[in-house]
């Protein structure tokens, strides 16, 4: 009996097939065909779960694939088992969210994904755990307000993407630095 995956979207949705039954192999084992670019496994197109482990026989590596193309989820691990980065695909193409963490386990990335492109806003966290940088996209290219943050919070980045041209400042440091910020009315 296979299970139903779904995966929802502010735009759509899709449905993942996932056979709990499904065949599993090591990674390793897996080739690609040059003139198809499939996965095969036997000289065929894999579907199933491919996996790979760390030294320490922990899980690094989970993805599924439906005739020989990402189908499901990518998932991978650091070495001290805190997940790495998820990321879902339909047909080939990444669908959904994708998500990253440091090996700390806080999260690194988060961005969006609509057939194969970022879509919607995108962040980005230092290793702390503070904020980083706040992209926004449609349909993989850039547009509206991009902005970039230090680790102490302070915004060096802050502009805008529209008709195709950038307003605001870039990776902005100050050219002069004040002794005293006082504000003097003459």
């Amino acid at each position: 009996m296979a299970c139903l995956l779904l995966l929802l979207t502010p735009e759509r949705y899709s449905v993942f097939a996932i056979s709990p039954a499904a065949e599993v192999v090591d990674i390793s084992q897996l080739t690609i065909n040059n003139r198809t670019g499939k996965r095969e496994y036997g000289n065929r197109p894999f579907s199933g779960e491919a996996r790979s482990y760390f030294a320490n026989g922990g899980l690094a590596r989970a993805e599924q694939y439906a005739d020989g193309r990402r189908h499901g989820y990518l998932r991978m691990w650091h070495e001290n088992g805190q997940p790495a980065f998820e990321s879902s695909y339909r047909e080939g193409r990444r669908e959904g969210p994708t998500t990253s963490w440091w090996s700390n386990g806080n999260i690194r990335t988060r961005t969006e994904y609509l057939d194969d492109k970022p879509n919607g806003v995108a962040w980005s966290w230092y290793r702390g755990g503070q904020k980083f940088k706040r992209y926004n996209y449609d349909a993989g290219e850039p547009v509206g307000l991009q902005q970039g943050w230090r680790t102490n919070g302070k915004l060096f980045s802050n502009f805008e993407y529209r008709n195709g041209r950038t307003y605001g400042l870039r990776n902005a440091n100050l050219c002069i630095e004040l002794d005293d910020e006082a504000f003097v009315l003459n």
